[in-house]
């Protein structure tokens, strides 16, 4: 797949968050991709397969009770990643984020290899998961 299909199957990802389509969440990964999450917090470490990451992305919204959102930014498409840059929403234990993070998705024919969230703000990004 090239830099527009890559660019197409990510735009699709996010639209089946926002709307809550389990299934069409996970297409784009299989039992071999990975999340990584950065930090020494509830949502660190390394997620493997399709099980593990949407039981990964689900807990986002429990752990904020139900508050936990992205706004996207801006989409760049290549040919073996494409970068999201969002805004990370949510509240939780009294704290409210509101902080740009840049997911980088490693693509391998329109699967997602590998994802990696990058908090422009560790030390904050800490203390909301803490």
């Amino acid at each position: 797949m090239g830099a527009q299909s890559n660019l197409q199957v990510i735009v699709d990802l996010y639209e089946s968050f926002d709307t809550g389509d389990s299934e069409a969440m996970l297409r784009p990964f299989t039992d071999e991709s990975v999340w990584v999450e950065p930090g020494n917090n509830v949502r660190s470490g390394l997620f493997r397969g399709q099980r593990e990451i949407f039981g990964h992305t689900m807990s986002c919204m429990e752990l904020t009770d139900g508050t936990w959102a992205t706004v996207v930014k801006e989409i760049i498409g290549g040919e073996r990643h494409v970068v999201v840059l969002e805004q990370a929403l949510g509240r939780r234990n009294g704290k409210s984020l509101a902080m740009p993070c840049a997911t980088i998705y490693d693509m391998d024919d329109g699967t997602i290899t590998e994802m990696r969230v990058l908090p422009f703000d560790s030390e904050g990004w800490q203390d909301f998961w803490s």
